[in-house]
């Protein structure tokens, strides 16, 4: 069965500070990344709500090994607003992907 993490990250690109899971298959495992982005109100939550599905398609060989990772965007909809204090584009590229990257292992799908 798959494990998920909790955490929170701040940056100054978003007003508050993005709460956020991590679905491993594998915790320890070296395995690609996956971003999902919920929309229409999704949140970390409903990652944990997926679990049971990932872990199906795992255990039935459907899809490959990886971590998803999905922050709770809020009411902002991963909006960027280049001269606002809502950059979600930003926060992914230059803190979102760099954070996962220094807390878990990953590598290129092949």
């Amino acid at each position: 069965m798959s494990s998920v993490e909790l955490a929170e990250l701040t940056s100054q690109h978003l007003p508050t500070a993005v709460p956020y899971a991590v679905l491993s298959p594998d915790a320890f495992a070296e395995m690609p990344m996956c971003l999902l982005l919920m929309g229409g109100g999704g949140t970390r939550e409903t990652l944990l709500d997926l679990q049971p599905v990932f872990d199906n398609w795992w255990r039935a060989g459907l899809i490959v090994p990886m971590r998803i990772a999905t922050p709770t965007p809020g009411l902002d909809y991963y909006v960027e607003e280049p001269d606002g204090p809502v950059r979600w584009d930003t926060f992914i590229v230059r803190d979102f992907v760099p954070s996962l990257r220094s807390q878990f292992k990953f590598s290129h799908c092949g």
